[in-house]
């Protein structure tokens, strides 16, 4: 359960060319054995001067090879943080990946739930975002049965 929010387990999933989105923290995923593996190689170094604040400010990668070599990049600000902002089509990307992992929604859903989103100035009543995103479709469809 630790992999859930575990610097390493991300990590672990970059060294092994893997996504990084929900499947990674998947049960099949945190007792993945090439997970562990890949973990075996990381050391985090935490910056306990930061406190509870742990992923803010720079932070220095440094990847050392079997011969010795380092490798070293500064990753001052995330993507999506302030002014690396996401675009509308990660935004749109990210939605769609995360709500059609849930399962419960279809393509279509997903679809109406993003384009209300991006319209919210012209909804007249946020019921109609409510009843899209409460699962309706199934509830009627189990209704009609």
């Amino acid at each position: 359960d630790e992999a859930r929010f575990s610097a390493s387990h991300v990590l672990a999933g970059v060294i092994l060319g893997r996504p990084i989105d929900l499947a990674t923290f998947s049960d099949e995923a945190i007792h993945d054995p090439a997970y562990r593996d890949a973990e075996d190689k990381i050391t985090l170094v935490m910056h306990e001067e930061r406190g509870n604040i742990r992923f803010e400010g720079p932070d220095e990668l440094v990847i050392r090879m079997k011969d010795g070599r380092e490798l070293k990049k500064m990753g001052e600000i995330a993507r999506g943080s302030p002014p690396h902002y996401l675009s509308v089509d990660d935004v749109c990307a990210k939605f769609r990946q995360c709500a059609g992992y849930s399962g419960y929604l279809s393509d279509e859903t997903i679809d109406r739930i993003f384009e209300t989103i991006l319209n919210l100035d012209k909804v007249e009543d946020v019921s109609v975002i409510t009843d899209l995103l409460t699962f309706s479709e199934k509830s009627a469809s189990r209704q009609a049965a």
